[in-house]
């Protein structure tokens, strides 16, 4: 089974007209009654549960494969300059492993994603700063590197944290300057 297979999504749009994939955790919260009785067949959802508790053990590797394509989107971006097409690799590969993060047990590297996703889609590409972008990709590199799933790092969890607090100054201050405009 491949990972793609393992994965169940929730597509929606973004602001900036993107496809977003949400991957729920949880299946019992989803599950809804279709029927008049009142005792809801609970067997497909543990099911599902087992069966992805059983692909557990091969999530580092794809969280390293995950993380393999943002290093080499980034790569691309630091050969060919910041361009609409580097953008968009990076936007991509962050957005998967945003994806595929939380299911993984990763959530940490899903926040660190989602704060890099943030700030490529709601920063004009001439304010988008590097240093800003290498970061994030270097913290999510390092938890997946470091195995740091779930949510008990005590690093990881600052880290993000900290990384979250910069790119929302980084798009507030890009509002502000396109209202001043």
């Amino acid at each position: 089974m491949t990972k793609q297979n393992a994965a169940i999504a929730v597509t929606s749009q973004s602001p900036s007209g993107g496809q977003l994939i949400d991957s729920p955790l949880n299946f019992r919260k989803h599950v809804v009654q279709v029927t008049g009785s009142s005792t809801l067949d609970m067997g497909p959802i543990e099911r599902a549960e087992k069966a992805l508790a059983g692909l557990a053990d091969q999530f580092p590797t794809w969280m390293q494969d995950e993380i393999a394509a943002l290093v080499g989107a980034r790569a691309m971006l630091q050969y060919e300059g910041l361009t609409e097409a580097t953008r968009q690799r990076i936007y991509l590969a962050a957005h998967n492993l945003r994806g595929q993060a939380q299911m993984m047990n990763f959530p940490l590297v899903g926040t660190v994603s989602d704060s890099l996703c943030n700030l490529i889609d709601r920063v004009p590409i001439d304010q988008l700063p590097l240093p800003i972008i290498d970061l994030h990709i270097e913290a999510a590199r390092a938890m997946i590197s470091e195995n740091a799933s779930g949510e008990s790092n005590g690093v990881a969890l600052k880290l993000a944290a900290q990384l979250g607090i910069a790119s929302e100054g980084i798009i507030r201050k890009s509002i502000s300057t396109e209202a001043v405009d």
